[in-house]
């Protein structure tokens, strides 16, 4: 399925991840060429992940303390809340009562589940915390980040597993495209570093477990031996605008291709990449292929997963393919939010005009950059491609 849409531009944008909570950290941490992957450990057992430094953690502890009932709110809310002021920072207090929010997650209310599990499991009347329920719904996530901003439009959470926050950006596009609202944020949050979470993704064997490599996440690396994904944490969300002034636009959302894979197992991912093949193809449908300059790839650092989304990109584009890159070689997958931040990469791409390389990956892109391609997919088989541009003025040179 393609989705078109005219004059919807990414306004601005807010997030937090292991590169960090400001724009500048972000750029910073993107030049710098190292993995931001460390070493913690989980009921007695050591994993690699992508955490929060320092700074930005301790942005996410000033945040629970600045309310009462903050103290409660899962991690995920938290980080959903600092990366939404920081995307609505540019709106009026007017235009926040009247912006709609889309946000999601594909775990949740991971590390409040747990342990509120846990209490019921230890407590000799099997008793819980009497706020558990309305704090581990899934749609506390939206609520509290249009109660944060004073918003009086629609707000909704989602799941649809790590392609949630790019569905969050489908369902935003469609509403402003139909004209019910001036602005929308739109993103997904992800604080999944918890010993259950590990101890799944463990139990797929789809962890890395070398501990020596200098990139553990192997990202793009197309023959790799065995499983290096890393998990990951973070929250990413765009402010997206109707009709925006173009001095004011960062990029614009042009078009989105939607698939499917054919359900055959728990994960649904193709050999070949059915899926992710026929939402880069809708994404692209009516561009030329030689205007696609380059696609950040979901490329979890699975020998199965990346060699899919690879066969994918031949597929599709022949023996002239675009520049390719990723971010989890460097923040781990982030789940539910990992679309985003790779589409906050491919932002940062076009405003900085700047080709952030995947050190494991070697590619050349010279010349402008005007056209990406940030892919997601997910268990299920959902698979997603949103294709961005430069605002109108630089793409033609004006």
């Amino acid at each position: 399925m393609t989705l078109r849409f005219e004059n919807i531009g990414i306004r601005n944008w807010g997030s937090l991840s292991p590169l960090g909570h400001t724009a500048e950290q972000i750029v910073e941490a993107y030049r710098n060429g190292e993995s931001a992957l460390v070493r913690k450990t989980f009921d007695d057992q050591e994993f690699w992940v992508g955490s929060l430094e320092d700074s930005t953690e301790k942005i996410v502890s000033q945040i629970r303390d600045e309310n009462r009932n903050y103290e409660r709110l899962d991690r995920s809310v938290l980080l959903a809340l600092y990366a939404s002021r920081q995307a609505a920072s540019v709106l009026t207090e007017e235009s926040r009562k009247e912006c709609g929010v889309f946000i999601g997650s594909s775990r949740g209310a991971t590390e409040t589940w747990e342990r509120e599990h846990e209490r019921f499991l230890t407590h000799e009347q099997q008793k819980t915390h009497p706020l558990t329920s309305p704090l581990t719904t899934l749609g506390n996530l939206s609520y509290w980040v249009a109660q944060d901003l004073r918003s009086q439009h629609y707000n909704s959470s989602l799941s649809i597993t790590c392609s949630t926050s790019l569905h969050a950006l489908v369902n935003a596009c469609m509403w402003l495209q139909n004209g019910e609202g001036k602005y929308f944020l739109a993103g997904g949050s992800e604080a999944a570093l918890t010993p259950f979470t590990m101890a799944q993704m463990k139990a797929i064997k789809a962890l890395q477990t070398d501990t020596t490599q200098e990139f553990p996440c192997q990202s793009m690396v197309w023959d790799k031996t065995q499983n290096t994904m890393v998990l990951g944490e973070g929250a990413a969300m765009a402010l997206l605008e109707r009709n925006p002034e173009p001095e004011n636009v960062l990029a614009y959302v042009k078009q989105i291709g939607v698939a499917r894979e054919s359900i055959d197992g728990h994960t649904s991912i193709d050999r070949d990449g059915q899926g992710l093949y026929e939402a880069m193809k809708a994404a692209t449908d009516g561009i030329p292929l030689n205007e696609i300059d380059a696609v950040v790839l979901h490329a979890p650092g699975t020998k199965a997963g990346d060699l899919a989304e690879r066969t994918a990109i031949e597929r599709l584009f022949g023996p002239e393919i675009p520049a390719l890159t990723s971010n989890k070689w460097k923040i781990g997958h982030t789940f539910g939010a990992s679309g985003m931040l790779s589409l906050e990469m491919a932002v940062n791409i076009l405003s900085e005009q700047y080709f952030i390389q995947n050190p494991l990956y070697s590619c050349n892109l010279t010349g402008p950059i005007n056209r990406i391609l940030v892919n997601a997919i997910g268990f299920g088989g959902n698979a997603i491609s949103v294709l961005i541009q430069r605002n109108w003025e630089k793409l033609h040179g004006n």
